[in-house]
């Protein structure tokens, strides 16, 4: 979709660029508060097809933005209703900026079940575990906390760094040989119910 939206061809190189771009502009801001100024000037400095093509930073970046909607899984829906009616707290957690993700949490329909979105423009990323410790355990203890996300790496590592439990969303069922551990391990979200 960023291809067609840049008006560029679509290629398994380009599909590379786009990963390594990600993994190294992670590390690279994971221990800084980004604004998408900064973010901009970073795509000009990290991401070679911009030149190659003659895009502009902020044409790449407003492609990231608008590369379409993220799908929702099949019981999202089912395990949101049901932590909300059990008055659970649910805070989204990004490695994005807060205003997009609020977006796409509205147009996903699910705002609503979210306190609070902390993302890039007012926290650290993942797995910087600062937000977990600055903005929820001054409310909550380590025991009422939890984290769950897909990402052994970022997410599990953030709440490993946090010293809370994590929950792996690992829906392809992959061997896990990282020496990352989660706490538990789920391919549906629904099997939260068995544990929280």
């Amino acid at each position: 979709m960023m291809a067609e939206i840049l008006n560029i061809p679509h290629s398994k190189e380009f599909e590379s660029q786009v990963a390594r771009f990600w993994k190294n502009s992670g590390e690279l801001t994971k221990d800084k508060i980004i604004n998408k100024e900064m973010y901009c000037n970073l795509i000009q400095k990290m991401f070679p097809y911009i030149k190659k093509y003659n895009i502009k930073s902020s044409d790449f970046f407003k492609a990231l933005c608008e590369k379409g909607e993220v799908g929702k899984y099949e019981e999202t829906d089912e395990i949101l209703d049901y932590l909300y009616n059990k008055n659970y707290t649910l805070v989204s957690l990004s490695n994005w900026f807060s205003d997009d993700q609020e977006k796409e949490l509205r147009n996903l329909k699910i705002l609503k079940y979210f306190t609070n979105v902390f993302g890039w423009d007012n926290t650290y990323a993942k797995p910087n575990p600062i937000t977990i410790k600055e903005k929820l355990l001054n409310k909550y203890q380590k025991n009422e906390l939890i984290i769950v996300g897909n990402s052994l790496d970022i997410d599990i590592q953030c709440g490993i760094n946090a010293g809370i439990d994590t929950v792996w969303y690992n829906l392809e069922n992959e061997n896990n040989k990282s020496d990352i551990k989660p706490t538990y391990e789920i391919s549906n979200l629904l099997e939260l119910k068995n544990f929280l």
